[in-house]
């Protein structure tokens, strides 16, 4: 897929081309990486966002088994 820069008022642009499978309002991000290459991973919700303090904690799978750490 060809893709090019353009100018959209005072800021820089990729133009897609029509028919793919982007649509109006996605929301990626460009990642560079040290050989001066980018890629474009798309940006999702941060699942941990709303997360309460301990809300995540899973108990131990062998809670029957003594843990003795000192």
């Amino acid at each position: 897929m060809d893709v090019k820069v353009i100018k959209l008022g005072t800021s820089l642009a990729l133009s897609l081309p029509s028919g793919s499978s982007f649509k109006q309002g996605d929301a990626f991000l460009l990642v560079p990486d040290r050989s001066g290459s980018y890629s474009l991973v798309p940006k999702t919700n941060n699942p941990y966002a709303e997360a309460k303090s301990l809300s995540l904690y899973q108990p131990e799978e062998w809670a029957d088994i003594e843990h003795n750490f000192r």
